[in-house]
């Protein structure tokens, strides 16, 4: 898409698909009519209203995050981050019930009587009025999805085609923020020196000596910074190293 379009998109996203909970899949749940069905037999007869039925699905959530990430937009894909992490959810989500707090949550559970009950009352979710209770919990790939979403956007480490990127997306409350990691067979610490923009490293430095930069293409905005795994590894050293990240 163009940013033009992307723009006009978020938009919609904006409007029509953003409960207090995050990102959702329809703008109202598909009609519950009993009898035969004309259009998606789980969504139309199922009587529990939770899951894709709820339709808060948080793997569509992450990729809604991931898009922010994409486009720069550094407080609203922090905020959607927090949306996910079930410490402290109810600081960020209002309307929540209780969440066991070290379980990944899959989808959000609103608290209706009945289906009846969700069709006529679904705008009371968007508004945040409605109680939001933690729906199926540990679901197959949804933690190491979301864990991917914190390395390779939140922190921008990712290995493509023999290349390190570096492309952090953080805003500026992230400044001083840490990474300790294995990387590339090494101890390695990751110090990230936020400003106003809060993405393209500006400058790289490891272990004291500033690295030459090139830049990934990303149509929305300045991209990320991309060093060859050879250069990186001649940079690293056994035992502990620093790579300073100037965004």
């Amino acid at each position: 898409f163009s940013p033009a379009q992307v723009n006009h998109y978020l938009q919609i996203i904006e409007k029509h698909l953003k409960g207090s909970d995050g990102a959702r899949l329809m703008d109202r749940p598909l009609r519950y009519k009993g009898g035969i069905q004309h259009i998606f037999q789980r969504a139309e007869s199922s009587t529990f209203f939770g899951r894709e039925i709820g339709l808060m699905y948080m793997h569509e959530h992450i990729r809604y995050a991931e898009m922010l990430a994409i486009m720069g937009k550094t407080d609203e894909f922090a905020r959607a981050l927090r949306q996910i992490i079930p410490i402290g959810y109810d600081e960020v989500v209002q309307n929540s019930d209780y969440r066991q707090s070290n379980c990944y949550y899959s989808s959000s559970d609103v608290v209706f009587k009945t289906r009846y009950d969700a069709d006529n009352l679904y705008h009371e979710v968007l508004s945040g009025v409605k109680m939001l209770r933690g729906g199926w919990r540990v679901y197959s790939s949804g933690p190491g999805i979301f864990l991917g979403l914190i390395i390779g956007y939140l922190t921008g480490i990712r290995i493509e085609n023999g290349h390190v990127i570096i492309d952090p997306v953080m805003p500026l409350s992230f400044d001083g923020t840490e990474l300790h990691m294995q990387f590339m067979g090494y101890l390695t610490r990751f110090v990230y020196h936020v400003g106003e923009k809060g993405y393209h490293p500006a400058k790289i430095v490891i272990n004291g000596a500033p690295m030459d930069l090139a830049y990934q293409n990303n149509p929305y905005r300045p991209g990320g910074a991309s060093i060859s795994q050879r250069t990186m590894l001649l940079a690293l050293t056994d035992g502990d190293n620093r790579v300073d990240i100037f965004i």
